[in-house]
């Protein structure tokens, strides 16, 4: 049932008319033709916020009905196709804001002793054990999406004792003209929180006919090698085979170097406050057209002089003088009219609490100075750049993660923690998908900022 079978039903149900419909929003101050109605009623002409809202006053549903009511009209604003692929965004992004990691259970299976192995639990356990015996003794190999959660949470589950090299080839479906791919976006954010645990972890990525890759008649698509061990994976993830014999591991592995080393790395990453910051202000300075930042709470970096940021800086800060330096730079950049920001708090009343920034690790600034911080939002406000406040309880994001969308066809998905990483993604699908998520959030989940409401 779509947004306008859904308020008829309910006008029909609260005995709602379209002329009681006409006196409320005349009421209201909105004025239009009992035709205009009409046409508004049967999704022929755009239905606006305001008058959705004297729809919902006028009718009174129950708060549930309402709740559905509001998605459909989203739905019905923005196109069914595009409000799918923006809500699979929006999973990804909370998602990366999930730092839980799976813990490996004491009694894993022992791979010498299983041979054919049934079942989503037992997999995942297989793959767990797998990996700890390989694990830093050599690279393991892997062609299965990331989006499979026994996978990503095994190698991150690993990667708590150290890192190990994992390759990691990954496919992205361009079969009749498929411009979205949902289990590739899904697979990006996976491969994203794999990579924040493992820095030896690296994603490559081609272009094939997934739903042949997929087909349930190739039991197992995919697969998992290690030195000693070979994984054949099903394409639901709920079962596998695992092979022992030297020369099957040696031709797997051979196959897999060969089609890497062919394949575009799906992120580039900059570890460190230095090189993240060097690698989105580089971002920005290229752009020509407007850019988007989501975040969790409003940047008031801008608001920052030379004088109150040496302050900040600790005296013995290694490379302080290299950090001061990039530091100013993106106060400059923070300034750009072209950049957008959309957050989902606003940190105000926390600002004038703690004095802490958000933009970089608290190790290595140190709080403003109380005094000056009512000063630094009053300044960070009269930038003049586009700020806008994403809609309550529509996303989750953590106060550490940053999501950067720029004209060059760049996404940066950025992790601001004590062990800072910005990884930048350049693959179209992605882009586009992440341009379209943030178009949705401007239309229809945000509303312009106001700093003076902020500091009342």
């Amino acid at each position: 049932m779509n947004f306008y079978e859904y308020l008829d039903l309910l006008q029909k149900k609260y005995g709602t008319s379209n002329t009681e419909l006409l006196e409320e929003l005349a009421a209201a101050g909105v004025r239009i033709s009992k035709s205009n109605l009409s046409h508004k009623l049967k999704g022929e002409r755009r239905l606006t916020d305001e008058e959705l809202d004297v729809f919902i006053q006028t009718v009174c549903p129950t708060g549930s009905e309402e709740t559905t009511l509001r998605a459909l009209y989203k739905i019905a604003q923005f196109g069914e196709d595009r409000y799918k692929e923006v809500e699979v965004i929006r999973r990804g992004v909370n998602r990366m804001s999930d730092d839980s990691v799976f813990r490996i259970p004491e009694d894993l299976p022992d791979p010498a002793a299983h041979t054919d192995i049934r079942g989503e639990q037992p997999l995942k356990h297989m793959i767990l054990a797998i990996l700890r015996d390989a694990w830093g003794r050599g690279a393991i190999l892997v062609q299965c999406p990331a989006r499979f959660r026994g996978l990503s949470d095994a190698i991150c589950a690993n990667s708590f004792r150290c890192a190990s090299e994992v390759k990691h080839l990954i496919c992205i479906d361009n079969s009749d003209g498929n411009h979205f791919d949902e289990d590739y976006m899904q697979t990006v954010f996976a491969a994203d929180k794999t990579a924040c645990f493992n820095i030896a972890y690296e994603a490559r990525y081609y272009y094939d006919h997934v739903n042949i890759i997929g087909d349930s008649f190739i039991p197992f698509p995919f697969y998992l090698v290690t030195d000693r061990y070979l994984l054949l994976i099903a394409h639901d993830f709920k079962s596998g085979f695992l092979l022992r014999d030297d020369k099957m591991i040696a031709r797997y592995r051979e196959a897999f170097q060969a089609a890497y080393a062919k394949c575009p790395p799906l992120m580039r990453r900059a570890d460190g406050v230095l090189d993240s910051l060097w690698t989105l202000s580089g971002l920005e300075e290229s752009c020509t057209k407007r850019f988007f930042v989501l975040r969790h709470g409003v940047s008031y970096l801008q608001g920052l002089d030379e004088s109150l940021l040496k302050t900040c800086l600790p005296d013995d800060l290694p490379d302080r003088e290299a950090l001061l330096s990039m530091v100013k730079r993106e106060i400059s950049a923070a300034g750009n009219h072209m950049r957008c920001v959309l957050h989902t708090d606003t940190d105000a009343d926390a600002f004038l609490q703690n004095g802490v920034l958000r933009d970089l690790p608290g190790s290595l600034m140190l709080p403003v100075p109380r005094f000056n911080r009512a000063a630094l939002i009053r300044r960070a406000s009269q930038s003049g750049n586009d700020t806008r406040r994403v809609s309550a309880g529509y996303l989750e994001i953590s106060p550490n993660i940053s999501i950067h969308c720029y004209d060059s066809g760049t996404v940066a998905l950025v992790h601001s923690g004590t062990e800072p990483h910005c990884f930048t993604i350049t693959e179209h699908k992605f882009y586009i998908a992440v341009r379209s998520f943030f178009t949705y959030l401007l239309e229809l989940e945000s509303v312009s900022d106001h700093f003076d409401e902020m500091m009342r």
